[in-house]
């Protein structure tokens, strides 16, 4: 008995493509360890902000100090832009998801939700570089994490494009 109404309920809705559910799947872990690292990220920031400072006062004995100053104002933006970016990525985390649910459930909204949720994060990204740019090896690593950040997320997007046309 459970078997007919399982195919009449299967035969009134489109099938969702195996393809798609995989990358839903792999969205809403995604989102999830996000979810996870933002709100650590959030929770530490105050003792993370002590240790930095702490670092601070003991690299001004230096004999280096024209370095040392020249860091600390770059730290105290990457701070202040770090707590700014995790901020971002729970907001990004809920759009994402959002985006994905509804594709999960074949609606074609969550396609253009999604690819905003994709983009919002290069804000974040943007400021952060603002911040680092001066502190040479933190400048070039932020910019090979943008760049491996935004290949993943178009290739997300073209991905989840090609699964356009089974959503209404």
């Amino acid at each position: 008995m459970s078997d007919v109404l399982d195919q009449s309920y299967e035969q009134g809705q489109a099938k969702r493509p195996m393809f798609l559910q995989v990358l839903c799947i792999l969205t809403f872990v995604s989102c999830g360890l996000t979810f996870i690292s933002s709100i650590y990220g959030l929770l530490t920031a105050e003792q993370n902000e002590r240790t930095l400072k702490m670092m601070m006062r003991m690299q001004q004995n230096s004999e280096v100090p024209e370095l040392v100053s020249g860091m600390q104002d770059g730290l105290s933006k990457i701070m202040e832009w770090t707590t700014t970016s995790h901020y971002l990525a729970l907001g990004n985390v809920f759009i994402c998801l959002a985006g994905a649910l509804l594709m999960w459930r074949l609606k074609k909204p969550g396609y253009f939700i999604y690819i905003f949720g994709q983009v919002l994060p290069f804000i974040s990204l943007v400021g952060m570089y603002s911040a680092v740019q001066d502190i040479p090896i933190l400048g070039f690593t932020m910019v090979i994490g943008g760049i491996i950040a935004a290949i993943f997320a178009v290739a997300f997007i073209i991905m989840y494009g090609l699964n356009v046309k089974h959503m209404r």
